[in-house]
């Protein structure tokens, strides 16, 4: 992307007030809560978004799941995309029942990795392969949450400059995006980015490309 003003007229279908706010509703959130400022990060700047050093600042939102479902919906994929991709874990042939949160924790190392796995594949997979889990992955999410980022205007990361989402940041929520010759955006974890276009040098973007798409609930 050059260095001029290449900024395109808003996509009316997408950028709309209406679909705006039909974009932060699945998080749960209205409007008022994304923060209305743009996020411009000026030549030879490095700006890291993570929580631990922007408590408080706006922007953030911290999202408590009430579901796996809602795990999905924020930082999975659909089960459409999801079953086009290979498993890479194979499922345990059981697992043993449990009655709460509490009782998961207890598990041997072994039976709560092949839970996260079970995890792993209803969020960032097929769902529906592993639909009669659904009860147990219910108590995995207790205390959970997933940190987010998000913005109702445009980023844009000028030359020389990056733009970093840190680890603990699974939801980068923004309009446009515009990564102009020279700017990065450095993705440090898993985070799904969440926008109505994404233009200019993303050559850094695909090397994580994986990490655009899916978010992991726990690492």
């Amino acid at each position: 992307m050059q260095e001029q003003d290449c900024r395109e007229p808003d996509r009316k279908d997408e950028a709309s007030p209406g679909n705006e706010e039909k974009r932060a509703a699945v998080y749960g959130l209205g409007v008022k809560d994304l923060h209305d400022v743009p996020l411009i990060i000026p030549p030879g700047k490095h700006v890291r978004l993570e929580p631990e050093r922007g408590a408080g600042e706006p922007g953030y939102a911290r999202l408590e799941p009430k579901s796996i479902d809602d795990v999905k919906r924020w930082i999975g994929v659909p089960d459409e995309i999801g079953a086009k991709r290979c498993g890479c874990h194979m499922l345990p042939p059981e697992v043993p029942g449990v009655a709460s949160a509490g009782e998961l924790r207890k598990l041997d190392t072994t039976t709560q990795r092949a839970i996260r796995d079970i995890a792993n594949e209803y969020v960032n997979g097929d769902s529906r392969r592993v639909l009669a889990y659904k009860p147990l992955l219910a108590h995995l999410i207790d205390r959970a949450y997933i940190v987010g980022v998000f913005l109702r205007q445009d980023i844009d990361i000028y030359n020389g400059s990056v733009l970093e989402i840190g680890k603990s940041v699974k939801i980068l929520f923004a309009r446009h995006i515009r990564i102009w010759r020279g700017g990065l955006l450095k993705i440090s974890g898993n985070a799904k980015i969440d926008c109505v276009s994404i233009n200019g040098d993303i050559t850094g973007v695909f090397q994580a490309i994986d990490k655009i798409a899916i978010g992991r609930l726990m690492n």
